[in-house]
């Protein structure tokens, strides 16, 4: 079992005084406060009345570097495409059907404690796709899972989701990977969560996409995506991120990455990192709110061998400032939209007394890199 320091995030052990990533001191909690159980299996064909939506490009709302390690990422690109791969022979090598469909929901009435929730999702087979509820809901968290296996498997030989009540701090946690059975399953997830909660979430897939819609207000307190062969949409609208100098991860090998984020807010300083190796990265920010202090958006977009996409605009705001750099090695970076020629780097006129600034900094090998504004 773990908690959770409320200073740094990280897990500590239960029982433990101290976190040991930064020192503080952590809550005393006993193993008897702490609730742990499994999601039970209800099988049903009844699917949700409104599936989550994801925009694509072309209905989207509006039209520190670090260095790349060519050698690290060419035998992991190798180790990483090997095990999707022997899970795609497996896969393929088996006759897979549709073993039935699982529905669990928690409701206000049943979990009135619940304030915050943390998914964590290891999924080797299957989509991963997240939305949120609208504050009138009766409904907290809502879990579907779509269960596919190997002929002659059964759907109570399935893996579910594994949940941890820890005072009103609510884990669920997935891992597809099932040692004691021999029979093969892939996992479509769909979970709904409820624009009241803070939510945090660490997902990796390693073949299939993930999917993942936020439109506030509500609050997410650090989010991690990674899949190897699928590709990553996701999409922050009015979002609210309270914890200072949180690293948002959003990374996938083979796929794509499509981001958009319009009027973030935050305590402090965010970062994102956005990295793929073969895909290409298509990223919007749109941003007129502005925060009550001084704060900076850092994002650092990574495509070894793809090309970047880069679309801001801040309406002309004289409080946001931006800074741009980037790193190609054969490629070329495409400026669009400006009023007058720049050089990148660059650092927008008001950087020095805006109160939000945006450091944007792209980085490829063979690839292009395209940044328009407005």
């Amino acid at each position: 079992m773990t908690q959770f320091c409320s200073n740094c995030r990280s897990r500590a052990s239960l029982g433990s005084v101290f976190c040991e990533q930064c020192g503080s001191k952590l809550p005393s909690v006993s193993s008897s406060s702490v609730k742990s159980y499994s999601l039970g299996r209800q099988q049903t064909q009844r699917r949700m009345d409104s599936p989550p939506q994801f925009y694509s490009s072309s209905q989207k709302h509006f039209s520190s570097r670090k260095p790349i390690f060519f050698g690290f990422i060419a035998v992991f690109l190798i180790v990483a495409l090997s095990g999707a791969l022997l899970l795609a022979l497996i896969a393929n090598d088996a006759s897979y059907e549709h073993l039935g469909s699982t529905h669990d929901v928690f409701d206000r009435s049943s979990y009135q404690d619940m304030a915050e929730v943390e998914f964590i999702i290891d999924n080797n087979v299957g989509t991963v796709s997240i939305d949120f509820l609208e504050n009138d809901s009766d409904e907290l968290v809502i879990i579907e899972l779509e269960v596919y296996g190997s002929s002659g498997s059964s759907l109570e030989d399935s893996n579910m989701f594994e949940v941890q009540e820890l005072g009103n701090r609510t884990l669920f946690m997935f891992n597809s990977w099932n040692p004691y059975t021999s029979d093969n399953f892939n996992y479509d997830i769909i979970i709904y969560v409820s624009k009241l909660l803070h939510a945090s979430f660490d997902v990796q897939v390693i073949t299939g996409g993930i999917m993942f819609f936020s439109e506030g207000p509500n609050t997410i307190e650090e989010i991690s995506l990674e899949t190897t062969t699928g590709s990553i949409n996701a999409n922050f609208l009015n979002t609210y991120f309270p914890l200072e100098n949180t690293v948002n991860k959003l990374k996938t090998v083979t796929g794509s990455i499509d981001t958009q984020f319009v009027n973030i807010v935050c305590e402090g300083d965010l970062y994102w990192n956005i990295d793929t190796v073969s895909g290409r990265i298509y990223t919007e920010i749109y941003q007129v709110d502005l925060p009550e202090g001084n704060v900076t958006y850092h994002l650092d977009l990574v495509a070894v061998t793809g090309e970047i996409n880069y679309h801001f605009d801040f309406n002309n705001s004289a409080r946001i400032g931006y800074y741009l750099d980037s790193k190609i090695v054969t490629g070329q970076t495409i400026l669009s939209g400006f009023s007058t020629s720049i050089d990148i780097p660059y650092f927008s006129p008001n950087f020095d007394i805006a109160t939000l600034n945006i450091v944007s900094i792209f980085e490829t090998t063979t690839g292009s890199i395209r940044i328009v504004i407005g």
